[in-house]
């Protein structure tokens, strides 16, 4: 039983839906601005790609965890967003798969061989 409910929570944590949008960044424009402190975002610079979870966004900044990327230092932005219905529909196929399985094996319809020792 513990072993299923790892695997379920495993599958779980594997499914879940998530994809990366573009989202517009206007520097110096708060009030339209997208991002919000929690969004998990990559942001494309010349230099290369930051991946971090936004602690705080401002006209001049975004800043994570561990670093703070200039807005005029920014090209693009992609958030990710998850999508639950698409994460429920997937973890209820796995579970109704395992249960499908375990019920098969479990009424042997299948017979196993039996090998001599």
């Amino acid at each position: 039983m513990k072993r299923a409910i790892c695997i379920l929570v495993a599958a779980f944590y594997v499914s879940a839906c998530s994809s990366l949008n573009t989202v517009p960044y206007a520097a110096g424009d708060s009030a339209s601005n997208p991002i919000r402190a929690g969004d998990r975002i990559v942001v494309k610079t010349s230099s290369r790609e930051h991946s971090l979870e936004v602690t705080s966004a401002s006209d001049d900044e975004v800043c994570g965890v561990d670093e703070c990327i200039r807005a005029d230092r920014i090209e693009s932005v992609q958030r990710e967003e998850v999508s639950p219905s698409k994460t429920m529909g997937v973890l209820l196929l796995l579970v109704l798969g395992i249960g499908l399985f375990a019920a098969v094996h479990s009424a042997s319809l299948f017979a196993v061989p039996v090998f001599p020792h």
